[in-house]
């Protein structure tokens, strides 16, 4: 039996090659957004602020609640700091590659879905920058205090001048 044109081994390559390509696009945008982001972190408090403002009367502010549960148990404080600082990543390419290989049917709405959240993502980040809470008080930095046990730093995704 004859192999298919559209399940030729040179044709799923060539295909492959430009998924890798257009990832490696998007990828290489959202670096160059990150770079080219305003860096004012007062701004971007005053938009936390703001926004937790909003939260708060429709009882949907529990960051509080949720920081507060995993600092009182280290081991759910560490799995939490290890999961932020390669979910992003890791997750992402594990999950893309499976849906590549396993449930090929799956992956171009998986790879579409990822783009438009990046770009929405990215569309808020340049518009309305935003502190987490834990950089500007009254939360525990869980990425700080378990940066002992990592590779992450205890800035993670901060500025390297935050505190200055």
């Amino acid at each position: 039996m004859a192999t298919t044109p559209s399940r030729s081994p040179r044709r799923r390559l060539r295909v492959g090659l430009r998924e890798l390509g257009l990832l490696l696009a998007l990828y290489l945008g959202y670096s160059a957004v990150r770079m080219v982001a305003s860096d004012d972190f007062m701004r971007a408090v005053l938009h936390a602020e703001f926004l937790l403002d909003l939260e708060r009367p429709l009882g949907i502010a529990r960051e509080h609640l949720v920081n507060d549960y995993f600092h009182a148990h280290r081991w759910l404080e560490v799995a939490a700091s290890f999961y932020y600082a390669v979910a992003h990543y890791l997750v992402t390419a594990v999950v893309l590659g499976w849906l590549w290989f396993r449930r090929h049917s799956f992956y171009p709405v998986a790879r579409t879905a990822l783009a438009v959240a990046s770009l929405v993502a990215l569309a808020g980040f340049l518009l309305l920058p935003t502190a987490p809470p834990r950089l500007f008080g009254g939360y525990q930095d869980l990425l700080a205090q378990t940066a002992d046990v990592g590779w992450w730093s205890d800035h993670a995704s901060a500025p390297q001048d935050w505190r200055t």
